[in-house]
């Protein structure tokens, strides 16, 4: 059911539904009024009609006297022709049995129950007049004249009627009696009905309503909204025009409604064009307060938005004005109030210079207060990092501009000292790790060679084993020597005491030399070398031979610690206004350490340190390229590691 009153012929139902139950409320409403006013519930439907016809009943006499056809019979008595509901007997007032006039054929046909009684007085003319009537109902007396041919100085005769008026039983005439009757008979049978049927629409039209709102701006397909052409247009908008036609048919209804059938009627048949417009302006409201757009799509917003950027531009302009400034233009925007007040005093508006003077004290006294304890918290705040609370952060929401600032440096130097002491323990920590990695590294090569030797020595000459332990012995001996050697290049590097010979290169060149030189060492560690270089010619500023130790450092942690399978990228482009080198490769171990870690010294990419090396080769490297006005970094996504090396080009 959901699904389907989600579609178009669904919400149609649901909207044509909630149109006719509130127009049936409506109208529901109206007859109740109309009801409660004509007297349905005091009266009985008798004298509900005979009210009704009493003006119509004289208005009908009326037009028979002055222009009905009759036949006068011998006794004087006029017969009119006239073939209606209404039966009227006319009698002279003064004498009860004195018939005058008749309609219709008989009078016995009347319905006795119904007979109303008028008193009239009529004036008798003169026949080559034919007049225009108009009446006034005060104290039964009718006053005739022809305007433009009798005038005030015409003598009247006046003659005093007595009217019985009866109708014939069923009203069997199609005239404006049969519906006044049939109008009243219908209202008194529908008396209370009325109010079983406007309850009963009422709540059809709730539900209709709710239904629609919920299913507005959603369709069966899915449960996303899906707003209409109307979302576009600002609601403000919307909601001045639906207010504009609110207005004008209200207005149109009580200035209208009662003047003329004819307008009570175009109001009548607006009403469900009017609702429809409403409903759909509920539903464009009801999908904006969905998607939250309701305050945000409206012109308002927008405008209140832009002078709030205004606004925004002015604080920052006055925000970058000097302090100075700022206390000048605060006096002088007090001494023009003074000046303010002052010439409200001399013109006699002693009062409004006393309220204007009175609100600027309380003002300045407010700001004041507000001044002193945001003073406080500052001072609060410098006290707590004066006694040595560095990790205290003082809370600048609410701050004036300038103490703004100087919270926030208060807030700087508490960082900055606390970075300073995380950055001292984390030295003294890489100090005992360097003293215990490099007692480790020294103490295994030792502890071998120690061990070999002393075993050579107990063996006789003739031992075929003696040449083994002599590459062991000479193995160690290689990798001790080359720690060695790595500790005092890595010392001289970190402190700039390396020759660099800087000279134009051309880029390309090392890319090839390492791929030649490590082709067979990555083959033999199952790795695929994938090159890619420039057409274009980069050339840098460069030390061939401390380039070529950057380019095997780097190929050697590849070859030690890529996984096997696996493919290695060796990349040259141009970055900007450098040449950028790519070293990408798969870690074997879980690099569990972050970049500026890896580039420490002593620290090795596999936590248990079975590979051989000494944990220098990136920091050698670093130290290398940075002598050689280059850069490098190192990137870990995951277990890809990269090495980023780059220097500037030069001209050719």
């Amino acid at each position: 059911m959901k699904h389907f009153f989600r579609s178009i012929p669904g919400k149609i139902i649901l909207f044509v539904g909630c149109v006719v139950s509130v127009t049936a409320l409506a109208g529901c409403i109206l007859g109740a009024f109309i009801l409660v006013e004509g007297g349905f519930y005091e009266a009985g439907e008798e004298e509900l009609f005979g009210r009704e016809v009493s003006a119509e009943i004289i208005s009908q006499w009326q037009e028979l006297y002055n222009y009905g056809q009759y036949d006068e019979n011998e006794d004087g008595v006029r017969k009119y022709r006239y073939d209606g509901n209404l039966i009227l007997h006319i009698y002279d007032a003064d004498d009860a049995d004195d018939l005058c006039a008749v309609t219709g054929t008989s009078a016995g046909t009347a319905t006795e129950d119904m007979i109303l009684e008028y008193d009239a007085v009529l004036y008798s003319y003169s026949a080559r007049f034919e007049p225009v009537w108009e009446y006034s109902v005060v104290r039964s007396q009718y006053y005739y004249y022809d305007k433009g041919l009798i005038n005030d100085s015409d003598n009247y005769s006046f003659r005093n009627y007595r009217l019985k008026a009866a109708f014939r039983k069923g009203f069997p005439a199609n005239d404006r009696y049969a519906l006044i009757y049939k109008g009243i008979h219908f209202g008194y049978k529908m008396r209370y009905a009325v109010y079983y049927i406007g309850i009963a629409a009422g709540i059809i039209a709730l539900l209709c309503f709710i239904a629609l709102m919920c299913v507005s701006a959603r369709r069966k397909e899915d449960d996303g909204l899906h707003p209409g052409l109307l979302h576009k247009v600002p609601f403000d908008l919307i909601a001045a025009s639906e207010c504009c036609l609110l207005v004008l048919y209200i207005h149109f209804i009580v200035e209208h409604g009662d003047r003329s059938m004819a307008a009570l009627i175009a109001a009548i048949i607006a009403g469900p064009f009017v609702l429809t417009a409403t409903l759909g302006f509920c539903m464009s409201c009801a999908a904006r307060i969905k998607d939250g757009s309701i305050l945000k799509n409206t012109v308002i917003w927008r405008v209140l938005k832009l002078a709030g950027k205004g606004l925004g531009f002015l604080a920052e302009l006055f925000k970058g004005i000097p302090t100075a400034w700022k206390v000048l233009i605060f006096i002088g925007a007090n001494a023009f109030i003074d000046l303010m007040v002052l010439l409200l005093a001399t013109e006699h508006e002693e009062e409004g210079a006393l309220a204007i003077l009175v609100i600027k004290t309380l003002l300045l006294a407010g700001f004041g207060v507000f001044v002193c304890m945001k003073l406080k918290i500052l001072k609060d705040g410098a006290a707590q990092l004066a006694n040595g609370n560095i990790t205290g952060q003082i809370d600048t929401k609410g701050l004036l501009p300038e103490m703004k600032k100087h919270a926030e440096n208060l807030n700087s130097i508490g960082r900055g000292m606390n970075t300073a002491v995380e950055q001292r323990l984390k030295s003294e920590r890489m100090k005992a790790e360097l003293i215990t990695n490099v007692s480790h590294d020294i103490k295994t090569p030792l502890t071998s060679i120690i061990n070999y030797t002393g075993l050579i020595a107990n063996e006789s000459c003739d031992n075929n084993k003696h040449s083994q332990y002599g590459e062991v012995l000479m193995r160690q001996a290689e990798r001790l020597k080359r720690l060695l050697e790595d500790l005092v290049e890595a010392s001289k590097a970190s402190t700039g005491n390396l020759d660099v010979n800087l000279a134009p290169c051309d880029a390309a060149v090392f890319v090839s030399q390492a791929s030649g030189e490590y082709q067979e060492k990555l083959e033999a560690a199952q790795l695929s070398l994938v090159v890619k270089q420039p057409e274009e010619n980069l050339r840098i500023m460069a030390d061939g031979r401390r380039m070529w130790r950057i380019f095997d450092n780097l190929m050697n942690n590849i070859c030690k610690y890529s996984l096997p399978g696996t493919r290695v990228y060796l990349t040259l482009d141009r970055f900007g206004d450098t040449a950028r080198f790519l070293f990408k490769n798969t870690s074997r171990d879980v690099l569990d350490i972050s970049e500026d870690e890896l580039m420490e010294r002593f620290v090795r990419g596999d936590a248990s340190r079975n590979t051989e090396g000494n944990g220098l080769g990136l920091s050698i490297a670093k130290s290398m390229a940075q002598l050689q006005n280059g850069v490098l970094k190192i990137e870990t996504d995951g277990d890809l590691f990269k090495a980023i090396l780059m220097f500037p080009l030069i001209a050719e």
